[in-house]
């Protein structure tokens, strides 16, 4: 079943070049991905946010991707951030805080706190 279905995707790919409704596949391919992106603005703005975080991009170049201003993308992912410094980053600067006053024996702390 997924041969015959692969199949038709074939030839509907080709009649849609050959027709010249695009140059080729790959613009074909292109604008199938591109098409989601443009309507679904989380989505443009969830592949810039997947980049920064990467380090691949600065926010003013995340911005222009996610197609919002320099501003709103900054808040963006200081939202995000925030999130996961939240849930992530405080409970492993507390357990490294234990480990510092284990070593050093002057002090006792509370996991609770």
């Amino acid at each position: 079943m997924a041969h015959a279905q692969y199949s038709l995707l074939d030839e509907e790919i080709e009649a849609l070049v050959k027709g010249g409704y695009y140059p080729s596949k790959k613009d074909l391919i292109r604008d199938a991905i591109k098409t989601p992106m443009n309507v679904k603005a989380d989505l443009r703005i969830s592949a810039a946010v997947e980049i920064y975080k990467q380090g691949n991009i600065s926010p003013g170049r995340g911005a222009e991707i996610s197609g919002v201003s320099n501003m709103e993308f900054k808040r963006i992912i200081s939202r995000i951030f925030f999130f996961y410094c939240k849930h992530k980053c405080i409970p492993l600067l507390k357990s490294r805080v234990l480990v510092e006053f284990q070593i050093k024996g002057t002090h006792k702390f509370n996991k609770n706190n």
